[in-house]
C-alpha cells in the first residue's frame, strides 16, 4: 500500500486542502459556531537546505544558522509575545544544522490569517550513519496563527458579517516506520504557560496537546475559540536507518469561525 509520502510526492510533495466543517458545528453557551478549515502538507528533507520557493499556500524556505536571528526577529515582529522562543540555538545540544520555515495562509480564497511555522533541526550525530548507527536528530517545533481583520460573511448577500477567530492549530510530522519518533514530553492542558523544549509560551484557553499519535505522528494541536495569536511548540527525535533518506511528511492545519445568535 502506497505510504503518505508517496502520495504527497506524486503530486509534487505538496498537497492543499480545503473543507468545509460545518455551517453550524455545534452549539456553545447558546451561540453557533460555524468553522471554515484548511490544510498544508508536504515534505521535509533534513539532509537538504532546500532554497526559496513558493508554494500554493504561501511561502517556504531553508534559513541557514546565520540567518536565523533575523528570521526571528521577523516573528516577534509579527507575533510578538507569540513568537519563535529560541534565541540562541547554537547553544541548545547537537549540531544546529538551521530551520525549515513555512507561511501558510489560512482559507487561501479568502486569506482570514496565516499560520507561520518553523522547525529548527539540531544533529546529534554525525549524520554519516553506519550498519550499526542511526543517522538522530532533535527537532524543536514552532508555529503559530495571526489573523489579518478579514471579516466573515455569514448570509450569501455579505449583510451579516463578524470577526472571525481561530478554532483550532496543528503542527505535526510524521515518519514512515513506527519506531522512528521519540519525546520526552507529552502534554494536555486547558491553557496558559507552557514549558517545552526550553521554551516558554503562553497558550489561549482552549485545550492544548502536545504527544506522539498512532506511533508515527509527532503533533501539536489547540482547540479553542481566540481572537488573538496563538503559538504552538514541541520537541521530538527522529532516527533513520542506514540508507534511508532523511525525509519526513510535515503538515500544518488551521480552522476560523464565529458565534452568530439565533
Amino acid at each position: 500500500m502506497p505510504s503518505r509520502r508517496d502520495f504527497l510526492r506524486g503530486v509534487g510533495g505538496v498537497a492543499v486542502a480545503r473543507t468545509l466543517v460545518g455551517g453550524a458545528a455545534h452549539l456553545d453557551a447558546g451561540l453557533v459556531r460555524t468553522k471554515l478549515g484548511s490544510s498544508f502538507g508536504g515534505g521535509l528533507d533534513l539532509e537538504s537546505a532546500g532554497g526559496e520557493q513558493l508554494t500554493p499556500s504561501g511561502d517556504e524556505r531553508f534559513v541557514p544558522s546565520d540567518e536565523y536571528s533575523s528570521y526571528a526577529d521577523r516573528t516577534r515582529e509579527e507575533y510578538g509575545d507569540a513568537a519563535l522562543p529560541w534565541t540562541d540555538p547554537d547553544a541548545l545540544p547537537g549540531e544546529f544544522v538551521g530551520t525549515h520555515a513555512r507561511q501558510v495562509d489560512v482559507i487561501p480564497e479568502d486569506r482570514f490569517a496565516v499560520q507561520d511555522a518553523a522547525v529548527l533541526v539540531h544533529r546529534l550525530n554525525d549524520g554519516r550513519e553506519t550498519e550499526k548507527n542511526d543517522a538522530r536528530y532533535r527537532l524543536r517545533r514552532w508555529s503559530a496563527g495571526r489573523l489579518l481583520d478579514r471579516a466573515y460573511e455569514v448570509d450569501p448577500w455579505g449583510v451579516y458579517r463578524e470577526n472571525p477567530a481561530f478554532t483550532w492549530l496543528t503542527h505535526e510530522v510524521e515518519t514512515e516506520r513506527d519506531d522512528q519518533l521519540s519525546t520526552d514530553r507529552t502534554l494536555s492542558t486547558g491553557g496558559g504557560q507552557v514549558t517545552v523544549a526550553d521554551a516558554t509560551v503562553t497558550v489561549p484557553d482552549g485545550e492544548y496537546r502536545i504527544g506522539i499519535e498512532d506511533d508515527v505522528r509527532y503533533r501539536t494541536r489547540w482547540d479553542g475559540f481566540h481572537r488573538g495569536e496563538i503559538p504552538l511548540v514541541g520537541t521530538c527525535e527522529v532516527s533513520f536507518a542506514a540508507g534511508e533518506k532523511h525525509a519526513l511528511d510535515w503538515t500544518l492545519s488551521n480552522g476560523v469561525g464565529i458565534r452568530t445568535p439565533f
